[in-house]
């Protein structure tokens, strides 16, 4: 079909729509029946040039897909979740909303749980002894991320960093819990 022809196609339906009772005359039988052919064919489910089938098993795949890869974003956010350093901004924030003297000012005061999470009783020296066993072992990510510092792309977790891949999550927290002797300084 040319662009002529289709124009003038759409012309004739745009008359015909504007006074339907035309529609209903002797001499346009040859248009109704083409249009009834056409609504036949849209009425029998193609869709989008598929049968009702073809149409509705693609959207039951997709629909799987979709479902399969919100199961393993939600299986990544609960070991994200899981470190220690976001595990501690949790809890903070938790107890940020909880604390009742800040109800009247909520609205007032932005919530956000920063500091240094506590580890669980440890002193520095032996969470940094104990950092290799604490790696978060056999979790593998689904989805790559990318690493703050290096930028390279990881799936590996560390116990404490969600953020960095495993090399820099080791650097830098073997440089968090390092600690010097100062006596006689």
């Amino acid at each position: 079909l040319s662009s002529q022809e289709l124009d003038a196609c759409c012309r004739v339906l745009d008359v015909v729509l504007e006074d339907l009772s035309q529609f209903n005359k002797p001499s346009l039988k040859g248009l109704r029946k083409r249009l009834h052919t056409f609504a036949q064919y849209l009425g029998s489910g193609h869709k989008y040039g598929k049968t009702a089938d073809e149409y509705q098993s693609r959207r039951e795949r997709l629909k799987a897909r979709n479902r399969q890869q919100m199961q393993a974003k939600a299986h990544d956010r609960q070991f994200i979740n899981n470190t220690q350093l976001r595990e501690g901004r949790i809890r903070r924030l938790e107890a940020l909303k909880d604390d009742g003297r800040l109800e009247h000012e909520a609205s007032l005061q932005l919530l956000v749980p920063d500091g240094v999470p506590l580890l669980d009783g440890a002193s520095c020296g032996a969470a940094a002894d104990t950092s290799l066993d604490r790696m978060v072992e056999g979790v593998q990510l689904h989805n790559a991320r990318a690493c703050y510092a290096c930028k390279c792309r990881f799936t590996q977790l560390h116990f404490f960093y969600d953020q960095l891949c495993p090399a820099c999550a080791e650097l830098n927290y073997h440089k968090r819990t390092q600690t010097a002797d100062l006596s006689g300084k």
